[in-house]
């Protein structure tokens, strides 16, 4: 798991483990709802901290800059660094450097220590004593050390050695950091909880990232020690640079010439061949003996080409390999979700099976759509289709007419059963909404495990719990569940459709007439069915006019009409075109409901979760 959620999910666990209240068994069932499925118990135990800490636990969540204390402060060390290098590489009135005994030869001797010790320890973990030593080593926290950082008060774990360092420094770094970042912290938050808080954190991250905490100091101790050489090198420039230096050999046991050039060109040979310069020799080191000495120009460079041999291009390559580290920790750090806390968070979360509940009122939804477009296309092809337009299709096969006086009237015939389809719309509204009720109460009641009490005035429990529980577009929605859906359910149909003000059974009633005026809809399909059969058959009487000019305003024969469309074909028109006109009717409504699913089961689902709110009380108490 990478370091960013590791964060959230550590102090998600931090506030609810020492503020049991902060989060509210309603919202415990909303973050479950957030989170899904239980499929990857580390991705979904993430999913629901980015939950809590984006909105109800908001206030907390500057307690995460505790963690980049130390990654931030790279900057301030290196700066530190050269400010230090500079004062020890003291700019006084001395004109006067010594060939060994001087800043940059004693920083070397440093960092050349440091190196062994890095080496020895890694030889030592390739032999086998490593993964023992690593197994006690700071990096990690025992059990017994956690608990003194939660549990102070127990002096006798004080007295290990070691512990108390680790508690002072647990307890000092969240009150260092709430001092030092008292604009950053939300008001609204007190200011006791927030210690406390932010004490449970601190002392819960240290263990998960302890082997984080380890290459972040490597990575400051790498910056400071070059920043150290860096200001060092330059102080001995700005003294060259306004002051006459010159290097001397001042020793009390070594004055031996021969002894003391051979030890300079040990120690300064591999730089001086970079720098194709000639070792000292002994004439060299016998001048270094007198009081004057010798000009320092070529020694500072050769200083200055040590320092960057010996400390800056290790130091590199030593940051270099701790920032692969650090971003290869960094993406696995380990949570410890065998943890009481975590095991009886996942257990629980299977336990609800929100992720099923919310899916299935998701397709009580589709299904009652279906339903509910079913019963309208039904209504429209009994009442309207062969009610309405199939006696005039008759009428005109019998006595004949024009086609465009026939359009017009069934045209007529559909803007004035738009009321009618409106009233019906209306009905066909409250029998979904008392439908899908019905079908997420038996969906709630048949997952969530109520008491027997409970169980049997399930419907009536959910509508008391729905009561002003959710808002729509608009206004409010009313009392109880069914009434919650249907208002759900007409505000968006009625916005999608554009008619707002005209209501839903209105709105869907336009659309449903458009559709049937279409020139590709049912009604169309009819009226080009029997003009092309008119024309196929009847070219003696009508010549070759072109059908969609002459048609329309020719009077045709009910002779021609009922020789062309014999029975048996005009009965076959009917019912292609009721079929049709279902079928429109039926994609019509489902397409206007299909994108707005969601937002109808996010609404329901506000209706819903106050009764697994109080179903996780019951379980708790």
């Amino acid at each position: 798991m990478d370091s960013s959620d590791a964060q959230r999910i550590v102090l998600t666990r931090a506030i609810e483990e020492t503020l049991p209240d902060a989060v509210s068994p309603e919202m415990q069932i909303e973050a479950l709802h957030a989170a899904g499925a239980v499929r990857d118990e580390a991705g979904w135990i993430a999913r629901r901290a980015r939950f809590l800490t984006a909105e109800p636990l908001a206030v907390y969540r500057p307690l995460l800059a505790m963690t980049t204390a130390l990654p931030s402060a790279g900057g301030l060390v290196l700066a530190v660094g050269v400010v230090t290098g500079l004062l020890f590489n003291y700019l006084g009135p001395s004109q006067q450097i010594h060939a060994l005994y001087n800043p940059i030869c004693a920083l070397i001797a440093w960092n050349v220590g440091v190196y062994l010790v890095l080496f020895g320890r890694a030889a030592l973990n390739r032999t086998g004593s490593g993964p023992r030593r690593r197994e006690r080593s700071p990096d990690s926290v025992s059990e017994a050390e956690a608990s003194i950082a939660v549990a102070p008060h127990e002096s006798s774990r004080l007295l290990r050695p070691g512990a108390l360092g680790r508690w002072i420094l647990r307890r000092s770094v969240p009150a260092l950091w709430l001092r030092l970042n008292k604009a950053a912290i939300d008001a609204r938050a007190g200011v006791e909880d927030l210690g406390r808080v932010a004490r449970a954190f601190w002392s819960l991250w240290i263990p998960v990232a302890g082997p984080l905490f380890a290459l972040h100091a490597r990575r400051l101790l790498n910056l400071g020690a070059t920043g150290v050489a860096v200001g060092a090198t330059a102080g001995m420039f700005v003294r060259g640079l306004f002051l006459d230096y010159h290097v001397v050999w001042r020793s009390t046991f070594l004055r031996d010439p021969s002894t003391v050039a051979d030890l300079l060109r040990v120690v300064l040979a591999p730089t001086a061949y970079l720098l194709r310069m000639s070792p000292p020799d002994t004439s060299t080191v016998s001048a270094m003996m007198t009081p004057e000495g010798v000009g320092a120009e070529s020694w500072i460079w050769l200083y200055a080409a040590s320092a960057g041999l010996v400390i800056l291009v290790p130091r590199a390559l030593i940051a270099g390999w701790v920032a692969l580290r650090m971003r290869s920790v960094g993406s696995t750090l380990d949570l410890r979700l065998g943890d009481p806390y975590y095991r009886e968070l996942v257990a629980f979360a299977r336990e609800q099976q929100i992720d099923r509940i919310a899916a299935a009122i998701q397709s009580d939804i589709r299904v009652e759509t279906r339903r509910f477009a079913a019963a309208i296309a039904h209504f429209v092809c009994e009442s309207l289709y062969d009610g309405r337009i199939v006696p005039r299709l008759k009428a005109f096969r019998t006595r004949g007419g024009r086609l465009g006086e026939l359009e017009r009237a069934i045209t007529a015939d559909c803007e004035a059963f738009t009321d009618e389809l409106e009233q019906y719309v209306g009905r066909a509204q409250r029998d979904f909404d008392e439908s899908l009720a019905r079908a997420v109460a038996t969906t709630v009641g048949g997952t969530v495990d109520f008491a027997a009490r409970a169980t049997a005035g399930l419907p009536g429990r959910v509508d008391e719990a729905s009561r002003g529980s959710a808002r729509d577009v608009s206004h409010s929605l009313g009392d109880g569940l069914t009434r919650t859906i249907g208002s759900t359910v007409s505000t968006a149909v009625a916005l999608v459709a554009g008619a707002m003000s005209g209501g839903f059974g209105k709105s869907l009633g336009i659309a449903i007439v458009a559709t049937l005026l279409g020139t590709s809809g049912p009604i169309g399909f009819l009226i080009g069915a029997i003009g092309a059969l008119v024309l196929a058959s009847g070219a003696f009487v009508l010549g070759h006019r072109r059908a969609t000019d002459a048609l329309q305003g020719i009077s045709l024969p009910g002779l021609v009409l009922r020789t062309t469309l014999w029975p048996a074909r005009f009965e076959r028109i009917l019912r292609d075109g009721r079929e049709q006109c279902r079928a429109s009717v039926r994609e019509t409504i489902e397409s206007k409901l299909e994108p707005l699913t969601p937002e109808i089961s996010e609404q329901i689902w506000r209706s819903v979760r106050p009764l697994l709110s109080q179903r996780r009380e019951a379980s708790e108490s």
